[in-house]
């Protein structure tokens, strides 16, 4: 289910009060002051610029680690995400952002978010990638998203391929079949990839048969998962092009 603005509205608190809960002292009163600020001053503030770019120093980088326990809390609080394979740094960002932009006019915003992402270093990039479908109209980033794919940074692919609903709810074919063969080629697990069995198409199988094929003739072993997409038919029809959600009044 894609997340509403309404529902993110509910889920970006639920999310703060989760993190700070787990931020040691300093940490804490750093990300909640400048939640307040980023709140405050907008995404083109110096305030959150500054907390922008500060955020893995001041709150790590360190994995989170989400039980189940954790993850059964987050939804029974209404939760409508759950940052799985998330990094502290990464969602500390994803909430000063999602603070930042709460009362900017949607219209605004690709153009801020793009500057964030082609500025940024890797884990600023990571951090936009992964918060991309929960900021307000995400089909707008789909090209951003694409371009993401054409990089060469395994971390910066990750963020975008795995345990993400983006892909599988915005990209367009084409863009979504190169993000999973360089996942292949990556070695980045396809179970993680979301909603890959809706998406997966006759090309998509072409595409893994031909990889396949040039990793035989080099005598290089096929990865399982690469063989997994070699096994769809021919005969698969594409999926129907996306239409964008009615808006709701």
């Amino acid at each position: 289910m894609q997340a509403t603005p309404a529902a993110v509205r509910v889920t970006r608190p639920v999310l703060e009060r989760w993190l700070l809960e787990r931020l040691p002292d300093g940490g804490r009163a750093w990300l909640d002051k400048a939640l307040d600020d980023s709140r405050r001053v907008g995404p083109a503030g110096v305030a959150f610029a500054s907390a922008w770019s500060s955020a893995g120093r001041r709150l790590g980088r360190a994995p989170l680690a989400l039980r189940d326990d954790s993850r059964r809390a987050l939804v029974e609080d209404r939760a409508t995400f759950v940052p799985v394979g998330w990094a502290t740094d990464e969602l500390g960002r994803a909430l000063l952002l999602l603070a930042a932009i709460e009362e900017q006019p949607p219209a605004l915003l690709p153009p801020i978010v793009e500057e964030l992402f082609r500025k940024g270093e890797l884990r600023e990039q990571q951090a936009l990638l992964r918060v991309l479908a929960y900021l307000p109209e995400p089909r707008s980033y789909g090209s951003l998203a694409a371009e993401a794919v054409r990089g060469n940074v395994v971390s910066v692919l990750e963020a975008l391929a795995c345990d993400n609903p983006f892909p599988a709810a915005y990209m367009d074919a084409l863009a979504f079949n190169q993000m999973v063969m360089k996942a292949v080629f990556n070695a980045l697990p396809l179970a993680r990839i979301v909603g890959l069995p809706t998406r997966a198409d006759a090309e998509l199988g072409r595409m893994a048969r031909a990889l396949a094929s040039e990793r035989r003739a080099a005598g290089r072993p096929v990865p399982s998962d690469l063989q997994a997409l070699q096994d769809l038919p021919d005969s698969i029809e594409p999926p129907p092009p996306f239409a964008p959600s009615p808006r709701r009044s």
